[in-house]
């Protein structure tokens, strides 16, 4: 009787491995490391800690290796290859603003005239060897970001039962409301100040 009852305590505590469960297992990781979770994650918004992410990736590849033989395999396999692709991209973008700490750059239209936030003010020349190396990280950034959302378009448009999971319209992750614009502007912007240097 008491082997039955451990078992049944081992099988409720065993983590599920179809898709539902591997989804809250990837969320479970994100707490771990320092998210929010990962549907709350975004570029300039919440973001894990520079300093998890690589361990993050490490215990996700890790999760991805126990796939084999699970049900929904290929859903959850693509969760964890989004979900890469989404630290890769934080990664690269907070490692961006370790070397230029400036916020990024907004385009704001004031009439007819379209003017950018104080972020172009605070750009010094003798700072553009950092700038550049940042601005290769953002564009590296905003590949990855890319990468994810397309990712996740994929997941939700071949596996339907993923849908009310991951969330679709309003509940959709916060990684789609991402400022990728604001990153794309600046990268434009810095390209343009260094080559004004001297």
């Amino acid at each position: 009787m008491k082997r039955v009852l451990l078992l049944l305590l081992l099988v409720g505590c065993a983590p599920s491995f179809d898709f539902a469960g591997v989804e809250k297992q990837v969320d479970q990781l994100s707490i771990k490391h320092g998210g929010p979770g990962w549907k709350l994650e975004a570029i300039d918004g919440q973001m894990n800690p520079l300093d998890t992410i690589e361990a993050h990736i490490t215990d996700l590849k890790s999760l991805q290796a126990q796939l084999d033989g699970k049900p929904q395999k290929e859903a959850s396999s693509l969760l964890i290859e989004t979900r890469l692709s989404m630290l890769q991209s934080q990664q690269h973008f907070l490692e961006s603003q370790v070397l230029d700490p400036r916020p990024l750059a907004e385009m704001v239209l004031h009439g007819e005239e379209t003017l950018i936030n104080a972020s172009i003010d605070l750009f010094r020349c003798e700072n553009k060897n950092k700038i550049i190396t940042a601005t290769l990280l953002l564009e590296r950034s905003l590949s990855r970001a890319h990468d994810a959302i397309n990712q996740l378009d994929l997941l939700l448009q071949q596996h339907e039962f993923a849908r009310p999971i991951v969330g679709t319209d309003d509940d959709r992750p916060a990684f789609y409301s991402a400022r990728l614009g604001k990153v794309w502007t600046t990268i434009r912007v810095n390209n343009v100040l260094v080559s004004k240097c001297q």
